[in-house]
């Protein structure tokens, strides 16, 4: 069972940062069937773990793509990647032994709406820059 499917609506335009987006919304599906099926507790924590790590991984790529095409957002961006990234960690160390489903409903609500709108917003200049690279 999903929370969130990958449609072609939510590519940015940048393939490297697409299979990444990819990979995050396997990895909130995987946790939320895990959370549906009344799982070991233990497996959902590590699974959010994990995402928050390569949610780290995942934001230095963007990070250092917005730095290398002059994005002036940049900043901004950042910050509130290391907002996101403190949230999934405190769910994934919270402890605890009921994680309500409200959790995947906020992280999945999250990406889409980060990628459909900030993402959007330096993949412009980020497309702009790697094309005139090649």
């Amino acid at each position: 069972m999903n929370i969130i499917e990958w449609e072609p609506a939510l590519s940015i335009g940048v393939d490297v940062v697409d299979e990444q987006h990819k990979g995050l919304v396997d990895m909130i599906n995987a946790a939320y069937t895990l959370a549906s099926e009344e799982s070991n507790p233990m497996q959902v924590n590590r699974l959010l773990a994990q995402m928050g790590r390569y949610a780290v991984l995942h934001f230095s790529t963007e990070e250092q793509l917005m730095k290398q095409a002059g994005y002036a957002g940049m900043e901004e961006h950042k910050a509130i990647h290391a907002k996101f990234t403190k949230q999934v960690s405190d769910f994934a160390c919270d402890g605890s032994q009921d994680r309500p489903l409200a959790v995947f409903v906020f992280l999945s609500t999250w990406l889409k709406e980060h990628i459909m709108g900030m993402d959007r917003e330096y993949a412009v200049e980020v497309r702009e820059m790697l094309e005139s690279k090649s």
